[in-house]
């Protein structure tokens, strides 16, 4: 799906993938500096918030070797609450507490592009000391804590195993809804149905299928 980018629009993309109604076409663009290595990409996705399916493929151009898409948290800032397209801006710090150490600092913005279409802005910069081939990740759960209108404090913790050992990254930050419905406190659960993550020096590749629900 990332290769139609350089040459379809994401409406275009919406239609040529026979997305229903009800799904969301999810586009972006990445960036950021981990472990010295600055490193770009892009992404895109199929959503549907009702029951709750994602489909990612995203592609990185110089990522470093020692760190993994999935040690970290989205990369396509999933918090589409409910039915709703939402716009809104996020950041959160991760730190890793077991099995590994750093942390890694994301700034994401996510906005409406036409009816269906959400377009996200992300970074993530930082340093990572630890396993790197990464053979599960435990079902997560994000909580929202409303922090004010259309704010919202945000606390996870995942667990991954790789290599053997349990990594565990928690992390802690906030979200500031531009568009949508303010909502009282709630969480996401997710579940890594699978992934697939393959590091190149030139071109990396993470795909992944994810199921999620939110608890009121």
């Amino acid at each position: 799906m990332v290769a139609l980018l350089e040459t379809s629009s994401p409406l275009e993309l919406r239609n040529m993938l026979g997305l229903s109604p009800q799904e969301i076409l999810t586009v972006t663009h990445l960036s950021g500096k981990i472990n010295g290595h600055s490193y770009s990409g892009s992404g895109v996705g199929r959503m549907n918030p009702v029951p709750g399916h994602s489909v990612s493929e995203i592609e990185l151009v110089n990522f470093p070797a020692s760190f993994a898409v999935p040690l970290c948290k989205s990369w396509k800032c999933k918090n589409h609450i409910k039915d709703r397209l939402m716009v809104y801006q996020q950041e959160a710090t991760i730190e890793y507490s077991k099995g590994a150490t750093g942390s890694i600092f994301t700034l994401g913005e996510v906005r409406r592009l036409g009816i269906g279409v959400s377009l996200c802005f992300n970074r993530f910069d930082g340093e990572y000391q630890g396993p790197t081939e990464v053979e599960r990740v435990f079902p997560w759960q994000v909580f929202y804590t409303r922090a004010g209108v259309g704010r919202y404090e945000i606390t996870c913790l995942r667990q991954i195993i790789a290599e053997g050992q349990l990594v565990e990254a928690r992390w802690n930050g906030k979200m500031v809804v531009v568009e949508g419905e303010d909502l009282p406190d709630h969480s996401i659960d997710f579940v890594q149905e699978k992934f697939t993550w393959a590091w190149d020096p030139d071109r990396s590749r993470y795909t992944g299928k994810l199921r999620f629900k939110t608890n009121p």
